[in-house]
């Protein structure tokens, strides 16, 4: 069925101009002002309300809910649990007008699963870019296959790709995971990077790697990574090498703010250590964020939605921040689109509302260059050409 928008602001990377969109099942096929639509196309009037893309989570755990212990949760649940985990956090993503999501590692491949029921119609829900497993060294950060050596990273990422992995994620450094373990100590080696991620380039697939600590970002951009993740410890020397790889960086601000402002909590794995750790994290990336931002370093959106205190739908927190470190609203909006469609290699087809992309659009009723806030003002949501109902409730 072919569906107009008419009398809307749209985005156009860089402001809302007044265009017409026309769309015919789950693509756009045509992007002007004054539009003539088919005699049987249906009209949507969206006189006086901004459509933009519909946004792009580039770093989401599916299996995680966002609570106070998500990583606990996801450990002591059945592969069976962590799919319905799954189901209910994509639609909480898609909710909000988040049509496209970038999944950065569960236990098993249970988000391809997922994705495939998606991509067959099975299920609703957004657009899941799945890397299945992350890669890790033995007695590293998070979860995922272990790699000691470039033969068996070689293996591991051959064995994702087998599995119908997306991308390649790998954990170039130590995390929030362990007691007295500094998040920023280099856990996988270059040379193991490397094996792994150009096992990927041949199939024409991004990578991302978890990083906060100098070398291992070092490491990670001299492996060949399309974006750092977390990328906590910035300097000069990470801006020039940032720039001189075109690497993208994913923030991801959320978790680190919400566990610092809360503090220990007794009973869950935010002892004093993680909570220090967590402010050392954010109040030296912030510092050095901007400098970042101003160089001309490239920026994806994407907060660690699942992880501790971070909810799915509540990405509006995540801009915030990136605006309390600088960035302008419209270069956050682009981040969530335009940016990070390029991050995921998808740019040929999301991240913006252009004739042969998807027919992914979110349309709010106030203006985002405003208040960020206006995002969540929500009057539709559009994926693949299908409206969503939005979430009803006030994030």
């Amino acid at each position: 069925m072919t569906t107009c928008i008419k009398n809307s602001r749209v985005w156009t990377d860089h402001g809302f101009q007044r265009l017409d969109i026309l769309f015919d099942r789950d693509m756009i096929t045509g992007v002007a002002p004054q539009l003539t639509p088919p005699p049987d196309a249906a009209i949507v009037d969206a006189a006086g309300k901004y459509v933009l893309p519909g946004l792009i989570e580039c770093h989401a755990h599916l299996c995680m809910n966002g609570g106070n212990s998500p990583v606990s949760v996801m450990h002591g649940m059945s592969y069976d649990q962590r799919l319905f985990e799954c189901i209910r956090s994509m639609k909480r993503l898609l909710s909000v007008g988040i049509t496209t999501v970038r999944d950065c590692g569960s236990l098993d491949n249970e988000v391809i699963s997922l994705r495939n029921a998606v991509n067959s119609g099975l299920f609703t829900g957004p657009r899941i870019v799945a890397c299945g497993m992350a890669l890790k060294m033995t007695g590293g950060h998070f979860s995922g296959l272990l790699v000691d050596s470039p033969d068996e990273a070689r293996k591991a990422a051959r064995t994702m790709l087998q599995a119908g992995a997306d991308f390649i994620k790998l954990i170039g450094t130590g995390g929030l995971g362990s007691e007295g373990v500094e998040p920023g100590e280099p856990q996988l080696n270059a040379d193991e990077m490397k094996a792994a991620i150009y096992e990927g380039e041949k199939r024409g697939k991004a990578s991302a790697v978890h990083c906060h600590g100098k070398q291992g970002i070092l490491n990670a951009l001299a492996a060949g990574a399309t974006s750092i993740e977390h990328c906590s410890y910035i300097d000069d020397e990470i801006i020039e090498q940032l720039l001189e790889h075109d690497a993208y960086i994913v923030p991801t601000f959320t978790p680190y703010t919400k566990i610092a402002a809360a503090g220990p909590k007794p009973g869950t794995w935010v002892t004093p250590f993680v909570a220090e750790s967590a402010r050392k994290v954010n109040e030296h990336k912030l510092a050095q964020f901007e400098k970042a931002y101003q160089a001309g370093v490239k920026i994806a959106f994407g907060r660690d939605a699942g992880a501790t205190y971070v909810m799915h739908e509540d990405y509006i927190f995540e801009m915030h921040e990136m605006e309390r470190g600088g960035m302008s609203r419209a270069e956050i909006i682009n981040a969530a689109t335009v940016n990070a469609a390029d991050c995921l290699y998808m740019k040929h087809k999301a991240g913006a509302i252009a004739e042969g992309k998807f027919a992914d659009i979110l349309i709010v009723d106030a203006d985002p260059l405003e208040d960020l806030d206006n995002l969540s003002q929500i009057a539709y949501i559009i994926k693949g050409g299908d409206f969503i109902p939005p979430k009803t409730v006030k994030m």
